[in-house]
């Protein structure tokens, strides 16, 4: 067992995003055990289970809430589908299942398709990703 002590971090009192069947999971750090090696933060999920997350888990997943919370629409992104990074602009926000639509503004990116088949993105398809495979642009102007 480790000695937990709350120390200063400055990612105490966080609230993040962890994610168990594609499906987010609201929670926040709550202690930080900088003796343990890895350092561990420790999380409670707002149904009050409990875990500890090495330092670049508890970053992302901080990461993804500031995302998720920063997201309307309009706001020029990147965003990772296929493995492959894109430009575009969201376009639809849904916070029940917490994926955003977004319109590819790419024209150079291709896709595969199935039984490989090349083609240039539609500029009316929506592509729907969750927060972590999304980061926001900082340049927004047109």
């Amino acid at each position: 067992s480790t000695c937990v002590l709350v120390c200063r971090s400055p990612m105490l009192g966080q609230s993040l995003y962890l994610f168990y069947d594609n499906k987010p999971v609201l929670a926040k750090v709550k202690m930080w055990a900088p003796r343990a090696c890895p350092q561990l933060w420790h999380v409670v999920h707002e149904d009050g289970d409990q875990e500890d997350l090495i330092e670049r888990e508890a970053r992302e997943a901080i990461e993804t809430y500031r995302v998720h919370n920063e997201l309307k629409v309009g706001v020029k992104v990147r965003f990772c589908n296929l493995r492959q990074w894109k430009d575009g602009v969201v376009v639809r926000v849904s916070q029940r299942d917490h994926f955003f639509g977004i319109r590819c503004t790419d024209k150079s990116v291709k896709c595969k398709m199935k039984k490989s088949v090349k083609y240039k993105m539609k500029k009316n398809k929506l592509t729907y990703v969750d927060a972590r495979n999304i980061k926001i642009l900082k340049d927004q102007s047109n």
